[in-house]
């Protein structure tokens, strides 16, 4: 099989025959019904034969990369062509769920002195959805909502879409809805209450950081299976809102508030390369969190010798229905690996010469791929999942063997999906709890963020944790994050905690920074990289951290009139 086909994709191709369930995170982006697979592909050059050929649909992005829709059948020799440089697979992704702004140096009289509210610049919020009726997103009986993109509704040619994917709301749709008088579908409701809670911190009427910003309010796709946002839906709607700023002429800000624990955590995963790419082409600012998985035992490293076996142990609890787990390696090291089962049967075996396998214990069903490096990323994965076959996976302590046979650099970092996502709890019992950033919060083009407790002054205990595996300074910096006050469905308000309720603070003042520079013509190139210095030049410092940078706050904790000075 070809080297530029996503790992996971790999594994799923070479064993559909012997199990197949489109409920296993391995099988997201897949569908049953027709053997098709929506994907991520970066090409270059024309390929409008190979759309004749090959796919059932394709959505051309920014910057040379395309979603496309594909049948199974046809992958292989897509990809073979010269044209295609990379094959990603779609993962799932889950949120990572006043004095505050106080602490963030947003005092009255700071925004008063600089006249800032956010006025001639755009938030894009790409989440959960929105309460579009809440009073936080209304001025004067209108809605402050730009456009509303419902990637869940259902598609009717009627409205312009160049998608052709769910839904997009208007602001005149959205009015005549709030004055009563719109008699076609409404968008779907924000079941979850997050995208609400994250848009009226960094832009709500009367308690956001930006109450003047224009707003773009993106609901992400789900996969039909695993009911979670995926990541082609967010790159969507990175690709819908930049695309809308550049047509505008705006300078926008950018929301991320979802993450996974797939990928190296370099910064070298496709998505990451997609997002450092098109965030060059537009006004723009993108943020996002480090996740909420420091304490939560998803990251081991371990260091290899020579000549001594290293053990994994995985604890897998009750009502588990399917995990996996992921290997990073520098290829130059050559180890095999074993899985051993709770009653100390070796399951299945990997290594690079046997590099796809499969086992049954139990009910668990076991497949692995001992992959290789791909033209974004020289490291080696191996990744394992688990199954239950009937139901659940058998509990207990599971173990992953390492046998060297040749080490240079000896270190292997070793993830599980993120917590959220899992029905159960699958957890490492020796974690490492640095490195546990999500992706594509290790993505150098955009602004990572922390949170930190802003009622003691110090980090959040859950908040993901830096550095990335290859060492690059992340978070950028640390927003407030516990008891946040913000709106909720049903025009109603609640406190919330959570890195992804620290980023709109950081979001929201990327509006404030972007016009003060660019709007208000102090600064026409106050965005993208310089607004992220702007802000880490102006990180205020926590009282339990002596040194700077830190794998807790990065460069410290946003203090926006610092940073306009």
């Amino acid at each position: 099989m070809e080297n530029n086909i996503d790992t996971q994709l790999e594994l799923a191709l070479e064993t559909m025959q012997s199990y197949e369930d489109s409920e296993s995170e391995l099988y997201v982006g897949y569908n049953a019904k027709d053997r098709s697979w929506q994907l991520l592909i970066r090409y270059n050059d024309d390929i409008t034969d190979l759309v004749d050929r090959y796919l059932t649909r394709i959505y051309y992005l920014l910057a040379g990369y395309a979603i496309i829709e594909i049948k199974e059948v046809y992958i292989n020799a897509f990809a073979a062509d010269p044209r295609i440089l990379y094959v990603d697979k779609s993962k799932s992704v889950d949120q990572q769920v006043s004095y505050a702004q106080y602490a963030s140096c947003l005092s009255g009289t700071f925004i008063n002195n600089y006249g800032l509210d956010g006025s001639g610049t755009l938030l894009a919020v790409i989440d959960s959805g929105i309460d579009y009726r809440h009073n936080e997103f209304i001025r004067d009986g209108k809605s402050r909502i730009l456009e509303l993109w419902d990637q869940q509704a259902e598609y009717q040619k009627k409205y312009v879409n160049p998608y052709e994917l769910g839904r997009i709301y208007t602001n005149e749709e959205l009015n005549a809805i709030l004055d009563g008088n719109y008699t076609e579908s409404l968008p779907s409701e924000d079941r979850s209450g997050h995208g609400t809670q994250v848009t009226a911190i960094a832009a709500g009427t009367n308690i956001g950081v930006a109450p003047q910003t224009e707003l773009l309010i993106i609901k992400v796709g789900s996969d039909t299976a695993s009911r979670l946002p995926t990541t082609l839906g967010m790159i969507l709607g990175i690709d819908y809102a930049l695309r809308k700023g550049i047509e505008r002429n705006q300078p926008i800000s950018v929301n991320l508030s979802y993450g996974n624990n797939y990928g190296s955590h370099k910064g070298d995963s496709l998505m990451e390369n997609y997002i450092n790419d098109v965030s060059r082409l537009a006004v723009c600012s993108i943020s996002t969190g480090t996740g909420n998985d420091a304490i939560n035992r998803r990251h081991q490293r371990v260091i290899l010798g020579n000549t001594s076996y290293r053990m994994i142990d995985l604890l897998v609890s009750d009502y588990v229905t399917s995990f996996n787990l992921q290997l990073w390696k520098n290829y130059n090291d050559r180890f095999d690996v074993m899985i051993i089962t709770p009653n100390g049967d070796i399951v299945l075996t990997l290594s690079e010469s046997q590099n796809i396998g499969t086992g049954t214990y139990r009910n668990t069903f076991v497949k692995g791929i001992y992959g290789t490096p791909n033209p974004y990323n020289r490291n080696q994965e191996i990744f394992i999942s688990f199954q239950g076959r009937d139901n659940y996976i058998d509990k207990g302590q599971w173990k992953v063997l390492i046998h060297p046979k040749q080490i240079v650099s000896g270190v292997v970092d070793a993830y599980l999906p993120i917590r959220a996502s899992l029905t159960g709890n699958v957890e490492f019992l020796n974690p490492t709890e640095f490195g546990t950033l999500t992706i594509p919060s290790t993505a150098e083009g955009l602004i990572t963020v922390a949170a930190y407790d802003q009622n003691v002054d110090d980090f959040a205990y859950f908040s993901g944790r830096g550095y990335t595996a290859n060492d690059q300074i992340k978070p950028d910096l640390a927003a407030p994050g516990v008891d946040i006050y913000t709106a909720y469905p049903g025009n109603d308000y609640s406190f919330a905690s959570g890195t992804s309720m620290a980023v709109p603070f950081v979001s929201g003042s990327a509006c404030l920074l972007m016009q003060w520079g660019i709007v208000n013509e102090n600064d026409p190139f106050l965005y993208g990289e310089k607004l992220k210095a702007s802000l880490i030049r102006g990180a205020k410092r926590i009282k339990s951290a002596r040194t700077y940078p830190n794998i807790y706050v990065g460069w410290g904790t946003l203090c926006v009139e610092n940073s306009i000075r």
